[in-house]
């Protein structure tokens, strides 16, 4: 529901299985989540997922977010799709960094070209200004 996802879109470090995921930027399985009355899965189990697969997107050294990929049939991840699932993540951390990155130099060169902009006007009132009879 609309309610669900506003609430489940950010969490804090520690909240709930992403905020663990996030706070120890290690990987988090929570599987048999219906039957379970763990706290920590409480929004998981609300939105009727029985399997959750959460792994940290991690670029570097840095904490993009986190990634979390859920079930609601009642079989688990096998391996190979968690190590699927993992694969996903370490690549959306890589794009989700360029992302950041290019915005970054977006916002740069933009940043440059208003300066440059200013100082013309600046070079140009000074011409005027040294032109203009006493």
């Amino acid at each position: 529901t609309p309610a669900q996802i506003e609430l489940g879109q950010r969490l804090a470090f520690g909240q709930a299985v992403c905020g663990v995921v996030a706070r120890d930027r290690v990987p988090c399985l929570a599987e048999n989540v219906l039957a379970s009355s763990d706290p920590m899965t409480e929004f998981i189990r609300a939105v009727g997922l029985d399997s959750y697969a959460c792994t940290p997107l991690i670029h570097g050294e840095t904490l993009i977010g986190t990634l979390g990929f859920g079930r609601r049939a009642p079989e688990p991840f096998s391996a190979a799709e968690l190590q699927f699932l993992r694969t996903i993540c370490s690549y959306v951390g890589v794009a989700r960094n360029r992302l950041d990155v290019q915005a970054e130099m977006v916002a740069t060169i933009q940043a440059h070209e208003t300066l440059a902009a200013e100082q013309a006007g600046l070079i140009e009132r000074l011409m005027i200004q040294l032109q203009a009879p006493t």
